[in-house]
């Protein structure tokens, strides 16, 4: 006589087992792979080991290279797009900065988009023979330069140290402001000129590749001129990436360049973007140079001091953290 098997009980009766699935001694739902794993234990390991990543890095990389390849089909699109593109992240930075989020995606475009250029750089550009081997090299040391900086800066931020308890609140208040706010770039111990040093390195590379390009798709022009009238460039499709980037790249110097010169002001009134906001926000500060730099009056010591100052942060940092070792 054979044995009568366990009828599941409770919500099991309702549920049909899966072709993999079968009843334990428990009276329990288990599936095949139990028998091989442990399966609980395989899961916390495998969610322990994931490495999750940010949405906000991919956008860059997916659509950049599909916007400039369908720029580079006709000129009317590339005017579209290389127009729409500067408006869509104003659109999206004012978005996140509204709301005090987090992103990585401004950080994803432009190392992204440095990359990018370099790819079409070499793929494009440097086989047309007109670009030479030590042209190549200058550039590719100074865009390493600039991810060397970047990564400094981004890795050991450091810190200020102040000798005298009355310096204390100037320190933390405005330098420590100072080396903090410049775009998330700048630091301490030296870092802190990565900021405005970083942006006109990257312009300077940016430029000379503009050069460069428009010197091999545009003969006998120069690099202004070339940039504005190059016939028959949208010809040849290759020539037209070349062209879409080039103007890509001028967009994005435009950008740095815009951002360099408020790094300047802001050093040379010693104040920080944060401060400045604040201000604002207080009616305590005063808009000058057509709004460009915001004037709070308080730690504003003159050009020539503000800037003997900002040239001596690293310095005396230094200086004070050694003295506090010993």
């Amino acid at each position: 006589m054979t044995p009568r098997k366990k009828k599941p009980r409770g919500p099991e009766m309702e549920e049909t087992l899966c072709c993999c699935e079968y009843l334990d001694r428990t009276g329990e739902r288990s599936h095949l792979a139990a028998c091989l794993c442990n399966c609980e234990d395989l899961d916390e390991c495998c969610e322990r080991g994931a490495v999750r990543i940010d949405i906000s890095l991919l956008p860059p990389i997916i659509l950049l290279p599909v916007f400039l390849h369908i720029a580079a089909l006709h000129i009317l699109l590339a005017f579209i797009i290389l127009i729409s593109l500067p408006v869509l992240v104003l659109w999206y930075y004012y978005l996140t900065h509204r709301k005090k989020g987090r992103t990585l995606f401004f950080l994803s475009l432009g190392l992204f988009s440095l990359g990018y250029m370099y790819f079409v750089f070499l793929l494009e550009v440097v086989p047309r023979g007109h670009v030479g081997h030590s042209q190549v090299t200058i550039l590719t040391c100074g865009l390493i330069l600039m991810l060397v900086a970047l990564s400094r800066a981004k890795r050991d931020p450091g810190y200020l140290c102040c000798q005298m308890s009355d310096e204390k609140a100037l320190c933390q208040g405005n330098n420590n402001n100072i080396i903090s706010s410049w775009n998330g770039l700048g630091s301490a111990n030296g870092l802190y000129r990565v900021a405005p040093s970083g942006t006109a390195t990257n312009s300077h590379i940016n430029v000379y590749g503009i050069s460069l390009t428009l010197d091999s798709i545009c003969k006998g022009k120069a690099t202004i001129k070339a940039l504005f009238y190059c016939p028959g460039v949208y010809s040849d499709y290759s020539s037209a990436l070349s062209f879409t980037c080039v103007w890509y790249c001028a967009i994005v110097t435009s950008g740095m360049g815009y951002i360099l010169l408020i790094q300047l002001l802001n050093i040379s009134y010693n104040v920080t973007e944060r401060e400045a906001r604040i201000a604002l926000r207080e009616n305590s500060g005063r808009r000058l140079l057509c709004g460009m730099v915001v004037d709070t009056g308080q730690y504003n010591r003159g050009v020539l001091h503000n800037w003997i100052q900002f040239i001596s942060l690293g310095s005396l940092s230094l200086q004070h953290s050694t003295e506090a070792i010993v």
